[in-house]
């Protein structure tokens, strides 16, 4: 196994790892894993490969906590891997010379937007839902989601409502038939807000026999209106 893995350098988008060989084995190729800590997958991932003992990752995601693990490759085998964690810095900071491990912590409002799905809709409401994601919060605290809607292309909101983070659905109501919505939901903490999500929506028309009714009461009417001539 490699030993003494660690970062020299890092960077709002790239990290210098350097690592010793673990002599007198003879290596062939070192590989070099790397991914986001706690799942989040829109961060990028993937694997790198060196015969030296240093390699530059780049194209990493600012204020991201990542984690990397080398395993060193010969005609007898692929060793047991060692990990090292670092958390790149925050855009336009210099790049820093790091000897030991040391986390770097950059408070940043949500950069994710919720996922927002249609749960159902019929003339005069829908019901829209969305997933907590993972990774949504980013550093500071969470606060509320904030859900608004409009008719599609004006710019009066017609609601505007903040719900609690253990909420992922709500439902608009008394809508008209055949009209276009749309409607937004924004995640809140303490620093800032997300992205919005938007979706737009078009209610139904009435049932049929709403339609019949009106038209008898038409007929009614104006037969009345005859025989008093």
């Amino acid at each position: 196994m490699p030993t003494n893995f660690r970062n020299s350098l890092v960077s709002s988008t790239q990290v210098v790892l350097t690592w010793a060989s673990p002599s007198p084995v003879v290596i062939n190729i070192y590989i070099i894993n790397y991914r986001r800590v706690r799942g989040c997958t829109e961060a990028p991932s993937g694997t790198n490969s060196t015969s030296m003992t240093t390699i530059t990752i780049s194209g990493l995601e600012e204020n991201i906590e990542y984690e990397f693990t080398l395993s060193a490759t010969n005609n007898g085998g692929t060793s047991s891997p060692a990990t090292h964690t670092i958390t790149t810095l925050s855009a336009g900071k210099i790049l820093t010379i790091q000897v030991t491990f040391y986390s770097y912590l950059y408070l940043l409002a949500p950069k994710e937007a919720p996922q927002l799905m249609l749960e159902s809709f019929n003339a005069t409401s829908f019901t829209v839902s969305w997933s907590r994601e993972s990774c949504l919060s980013r550093n500071g605290q969470d606060r509320y989601y904030t859900v608004r809607y409009y008719e599609t292309g004006s710019v009066q909101i017609l609601q505007l409502t903040n719900l609690s983070v253990i909420n992922g659905m709500f439902t608009v109501i008394t809508l008209n038939p055949v009209t276009s919505y749309t409607v937004d939901v924004a995640y809140i903490n303490t620093i800032g807000s997300s992205p919005n999500s938007t979706l737009t929506v078009t209610t139904l028309g009435l049932p049929c026999k709403y339609i019949f009714n009106i038209s008898i009461f038409v007929v009614v009417v104006f037969s009345y209106k005859i025989l008093n001539y």
